[in-house]
């Protein structure tokens, strides 16, 4: 609470886009008939922009702009993983999706992006664990 409080507060006086990482550990295991399970975490940022006033066309536009500007990041994120930088060479591009994201605070909007990124940990699960004590 504390947190969203200082974000609302320093969100009156920002200026153009912003582009909010939730840091948040989420995931899920994935079987891939493997001898471990793969981990596969969630990661989600906003990008926002304030709409002036409470204007539809306003707003609509605004969600344009940051559209097209996620489409720049996602390329970003695309070359990086291409070219094996800044952790995402396992990126999932197909695991990509997005959400209309607003009002926040003083009429901000924009997008929701999530995606994943496959980890491979060194774990190895042992089914030994789990037999029956004689």
């Amino acid at each position: 609470i504390t947190e969203l409080s200082e974000f609302l507060v320093t969100m009156k006086s920002a200026k153009g886009y912003q582009l909010v990482v939730i840091d948040n550990l989420a995931g899920r295991f994935i079987d891939r008939r493997s001898d471990n399970l793969l981990v596969q975490p969630y990661y989600s940022f906003y990008l926002l922009k304030q709409v002036p006033r409470e204007n539809y066309d306003e707003k609509e536009n605004t969600i344009k702009d940051c559209t097209a500007v996620c489409r720049k990041i996602l390329s970003k994120m695309f070359y990086d993983k291409r070219n094996s930088l800044n952790g995402f060479a396992d990126l999932e591009r197909d695991s990509i999706t997005y959400n209309q994201a607003g009002p926040f605070g003083h009429n901000w909007h924009g997008l929701n992006v999530n995606f994943t990124i496959l980890d491979y940990p060194d774990i190895a699960y042992d089914e030994d664990d789990w037999l029956p004590v004689s």
